[in-house]
């Protein structure tokens, strides 16, 4: 089976998507071949087995020479892929969707967001099957609405060989990490008011924020404003972006992750983190009755995130890392690259 992949970019030191560097690495091992078409590609390391073509971003090429060599790649690569993994854009579907089923070629679109449109829609029904990783999705709804069983909930994906816990780092449960984009739809704000919480009923804690704006630094600015304004501005950090490269360290480093994104989407970063053992707390729904229920606090509500820190903080070190084991025993068991990797390969083959 060969596999054409479509991605927004081949860069295993891009903060953001360096991860996909990773998969693609574990999905050669599934596939005879892979041909990577990416928006933009930088560094990267990959088996002899995998072939990266860019349409041209990072070479300052314009939207209609980058649209030109997505149809050149797609048809001159044709002898060279039986089925398309079409990763998180919709529109490269929409665009060639309809002359992969004529080649019949077999179309598969990962897509996680909460939110869609029309277009979203005319996605899903190009595709063959539709991979998300939250029942929140928008696309489980659209799938649900249209009566049809092409979409399915997949692993996360995460490398739990390479994010895994470190015995030379110590974790440090008075501190507390949030990386990941900084953007209104992370709620930031809710951890931040939780951290005043928990300062004014004196427990020892601290947050560190990770991360680079996606809005020209206003929400980030508002954030910093937030916490100067509540007082605890000596609590709180802030840091740029780190690369997929460096984030074990961090996870390892401290002893908790905040994840307050509201229901329809699955952050990997909280799986990175439970793979690396790291206490990982998060309102997402979609992990009730999988993790321990300390670790889950209410949508939007920073009182009930505080008061789960309170009580974590209580708890014996060697009962956190307890808590931190069956984590990663989790991602292990269901939502490992490998496991990933080899249902794409299987339901490739079966389409």
């Amino acid at each position: 089976m060969k596999l054409l992949v479509i991605t927004q970019k081949v860069s295993k030191n891009d903060p953001l998507l360096g991860f996909f560097h990773g998969w693609l690495v574990e999905f050669s091992k599934h596939f005879e071949s892979i041909v990577a078409v990416c928006l933009e590609k930088g560094d990267y390391d990959l088996p002899a087995n995998i072939k990266v073509l860019s349409l041209g971003k990072e070479a300052g090429k314009s939207r209609i020479t980058q649209v030109g060599r997505l149809y050149r790649y797609v048809w001159q690569e044709r002898g060279n892929y039986d089925a398309v993994f079409v990763h998180m854009n919709q529109e490269y579907v929409i665009l060639a969707g309809l002359l992969w089923r004529a080649m019949n070629k077999k179309v598969m679109m990962w897509r996680n967001h909460p939110y869609g449109n029309l277009l979203t829609r005319l996605a899903v029904l190009l595709s063959h099957k539709v991979f998300c990783t939250s029942e929140q999705s928008f696309v489980v709804k659209s799938a649900q609405s249209a009566k049809t069983a092409k979409v399915m909930i997949m692993p996360v994906g995460i490398d739990t060989g390479y994010f895994m816990h470190r015995s030379d780092i110590s974790k440090d449960f008075d501190k507390i990490l949030y990386l990941g984009r900084i953007s209104p739809v992370k709620n930031i704000d809710i951890i931040i008011k939780s951290i005043k919480a928990v300062k004014d009923s004196d427990t020892k804690m601290g947050l560190t924020v990770v991360g680079d704006s996606t809005d020209n630094g206003s929400y980030l600015d508002s954030l910093k404003a937030e916490t100067n304004r509540l007082g605890i501005s000596d609590s709180v950090a802030f840091m740029p972006s780190v690369t997929n490269q460096e984030t074990p360290r961090y996870y390892n480093s401290y002893g908790y992750s905040i994840n307050a994104t509201q229901s329809g989407s699955f952050d990997k970063t909280i799986c990175e983190a439970m793979a690396c053992e790291q206490i990982v707390l998060t309102s997402n729904p979609a992990l009730a009755g999988k993790v321990d229920d300390r670790l889950l606090f209410k949508e939007l509500d920073a009182a009930d995130l505080a008061a789960k820190l309170g009580a974590l903080s209580k708890l014996p070190i060697a009962e956190l890392e307890n808590i931190g084991k069956n984590l990663r025993n989790f991602i292990i068991k269901e939502h490992s690259l490998s496991c990933l990797a080899s249902d794409v390969h299987t339901i490739a083959d079966s389409l």
